[in-house]
């Protein structure tokens, strides 16, 4: 390991890993469209090919209606994470408002 012994800088390491291909394990690890490798974006494409001329065959085909979906890449990791620290904060916000309302109700509750 040359970047623990001082033989790669860090910003040498960083670089090398950009530049691996698609759907390496980095990739796969951090999210995004090149989680996925070449070869299953090309599998994906004719999937989604012949879903739509198999779609097209059908009666909301014929209308336009409801297409088959392309499937969408991973998310980034820090994107699943962003939004889940989203949602936990509006989670709490959540049971804070609930918290004052079920107060106020006891008060109430104790005045009549």
């Amino acid at each position: 390991m040359d970047l623990w012994r001082g033989g790669l800088t860090l910003r040498r390491a960083a670089v090398l890993a950009t530049q691996l291909p698609a759907g390496s394990r980095v990739w796969q690890a951090t999210g995004g469209p090149r989680a996925w490798s070449d070869e299953y974006h090309g599998l994906l494409a004719v999937k989604n090919r012949v879903e739509r001329l198999e779609w097209r065959k059908t009666e909301d085909g014929s209308k336009g209606k409801n297409p088959p979906q392309m499937q969408e890449p991973p998310p980034f990791v820090g994107d699943v994470q962003a939004k889940a620290s989203t949602a936990d904060a509006k989670a709490q916000e959540f049971m804070r408002r609930q918290r004052a309302i079920e107060a106020r109700r006891q008060v109430e509750r104790r005045a009549m």
